[in-house]
Parts: structure tokens; C-alpha cells; sequence
């Protein structure tokens, strides 16, 4: 195993934040849906106000061979979707200016429905209270991880996007 590198950052509600990246080669994936983002995976998009989260989130998600885009709100993150059909996975925070990661879902979800697109969504928060209340709406997001976030948890929920999309 290579070196970690860990991005961390104080949320909205002052709780540190932190994604862990471990600088070891990715590893080639099987039975991955067509090819849109790096080596046949899908373009990620990842929509977070934190930059070092955003960049450590990135980082994680290249190594594994993901094209990404980043966002650092939810109303760039909504507008970035619209504009890119390659995207078809979004991580995204919660507590975010401008738009959070909830009503940035439901546009996202509304704009997938009337292009045609499936996207898989996964929110991030350290809110217990959001975490409880959109597990129960999965017609928003599809998964919800408590922060801070275990970056093989998040790879492998990435993972799970495109091969059920085959």
C-alpha cells in the first residue's frame, strides 16, 4: 500500500470532514456498463463546497480510472448535469450554498426524467437527522453515507451504479 492522503475541512456545523485517498494503482474493473468516463467507466460528478473534499473526492475517483466533474454548489452541480449527458453517478454534500444537496437532487432526478437518463445519486452529510429522513425518500437519492465517508464505502457505491446499469 502506497501513502494516504487525507483532505479534511470543517462543515457547516463545524464537524471536521475528511476523505481518505490511498496513492495505490487503481485496479481494472469487470463487467463495466459503456464507456463515458476514463477507461469505459461513467463520468462522476462531485458537488461539494468543501475544495478539499472536493479535490480528495476526485483524486479517489480518477485513481479508480472515473472521468470527473466537480461542482461546488448545487445550483453549478444541477447546471453542470444538464449540460454533461456523460454524467451518470453524482456525490454530493448536503449543507451547501446557494442550493443543498437535497433540492440539487431533486432537480437532477427531474432533468434525468425528461432526457431519458439514469443517474445514481449519493449524498454525504454528518446530519443524523437528514441521513434518517432521506433514507426513507429514496426517490431522491439512492444512498446516503455519513461523514466522514470511508473511501473504499464510496468507491464501491460508485461501483454499484454502473453495474446495474448494464
Amino acid at each position: 500500500m502506497g501513502k494516504s492522503v487525507v483532505a479534511q475541512g470543517a462543515g457547516k456545523t463545524g464537524a471536521p470532514q475528511a476523505v481518505a485517498v490511498e496513492s495505490t494503482p487503481p485496479k481494472p474493473d469487470v463487467g463495466l456498463m459503456q464507456p463515458t468516463g476514463g477507461e469505459g467507466k461513467p463520468k462522476v460528478l462531485v458537488v461539494d463546497d468543501n475544495e478539499g473534499v472536493r479535490r480528495a473526492t476526485r483524486r479517489a475517483l480518477e485513481m479508480e480510472g472515473y472521468a470527473v466533474a466537480e461542482a461546488s454548489n448545487g445550483a453549478e452541480g444541477l447546471e453542470k448535469f444538464r449540460a454533461d449527458s456523460e454524467i451518470a453517478v453524482v456525490v454530493t454534500d448536503f449543507n451547501m450554498p446557494q442550493m443543498n444537496g437535497e433540492e440539487m437532487a431533486k432537480g437532477i432526478r427531474q432533468a434525468a426524467q425528461e432526457q431519458g437518463r439514469r443517474v445514481g445519486i449519493i449524498l454525504m452529510t454528518d446530519q443524523e437527522d437528514v441521513i434518517e429522513r432521506l433514507q426513507q425518500k429514496a426517490n431522491i437519492v439512492d444512498v446516503v453515507l455519513e461523514k466522514p465517508v470511508d473511501r473504499q464505502v464510496l468507491l464501491d457505491k460508485v461501483r454499484g451504479f454502473h453495474r446495474q446499469t448494464q
